[in-house]
């Protein structure tokens, strides 16, 4: 079903990665009025009832979801509110968010799985560096 993700020794609470309702439209995008349009549907299918439903019709007899896992994602949904935290990496660069990505894939990979202090030793001073790489080229542009 769901397996819960490592957290800090220092943490007080239990983070879940999960969706991020966010967009935005870029400046002299050529289709502002067809990106409002997709956000409005976004928007209607999570308020309205109906449409709501048919994603979870669809989990349940498409995926093979059970009630419990519904109710498990609404509770990790919930989790995810109450504690909200953005993962920037992808707005960084593109090897750090290729890093990262290949980080948290190798604790998923059942055929060479490693474990989460295992992933972290090997990619901590990659990632340092890209995120200095970073910030130093943010001071530059000022």
């Amino acid at each position: 079903m769901f397996v819960p993700v490592p957290c800090s020794a220092d943490s007080d609470k239990q983070y879940i990665p999960s969706r991020v309702h966010g967009f935005s439209i870029v400046r002299n995008a050529q289709n502002p009025e067809g990106v409002a349009a997709f956000l409005e549907c976004c928007r209607y299918a999570e308020l309205d009832e109906a449409a709501h439903q048919i994603t979870l019709d669809q989990y349940k007899d498409d995926y093979g979801w059970t009630d419990e896992m519904l109710e498990m994602r609404e509770t990790i949904y919930d989790l995810s509110a109450q504690n909200p935290v953005f993962d920037f990496e992808q707005g960084v660069s593109a090897d750090l968010n290729s890093i990262c990505d290949t980080a948290i894939r190798g604790t998923m990979n059942p055929q060479e799985s490693k474990s989460w202090s295992q992933v972290v030793q090997e990619n901590e001073k990659a990632i340092d560096y890209l995120i200095d790489e970073a910030m130093a080229s943010m001071k530059e542009a000022k």
